[in-house]
């Protein structure tokens, strides 16, 4: 179930590349949804571009403690990591990460390096890749004076 979910993400990550055009400031294809966040603002532009600022920074923090725990072994770490991320990408509609915190999320057997760092490789690349979409949408928000 774990190598579908990366091989079902590797595959989502294909198609928007595919989809989308070479290198644009905020790619045709996102990976994220603002309606959410956008309708939670009503309106208020200023608090859209700091929760995507808090968003950036909290996920680069998780990222680090998904992978501290990792590292060491920790299963209680990494299900405390896919908590601290979970809300942030379910009001981003992060679909394709969420289904990878789900997995993670659901582990109940017990660690295995080999099975989890899979997982915890393709939540970077997915994260890294909204993160980076993100930053993109606040330059232009910069830009129009939000």
């Amino acid at each position: 179930a774990a190598a579908a979910v990366v091989e079902a993400a590797a595959e989502a990550e294909a198609q928007a590349e595919a989809e989308a055009p070479a290198r644009p400031a905020v790619p045709a294809v996102r990976r994220y949804c603002l309606d959410g966040l956008l309708a939670m603002a009503r309106g208020d532009q200023q608090f859209v571009s700091s929760m995507l600022q808090t968003f950036i920074t909290g996920t680069r923090q998780a990222l680090n403690n998904l992978h501290g725990a990792l590292a060491v072994g920790n299963l209680a770490g990494l299900h405390a990591a896919t908590h601290q991320l979970r809300p942030s990408l379910q009001h981003l509609q992060v679909q394709a990460a969420l289904e990878v915190m789900e997995v993670l999320d659901a582990w109940s057997l017990p660690f295995s390096f080999d099975d989890l760092q899979p997982l915890v490789e393709a939540t970077e690349l997915l994260l890294n890749q909204v993160i980076e979409e993100l930053t993109a949408e606040l330059e232009i928000r910069r830009a129009s004076g939000f």
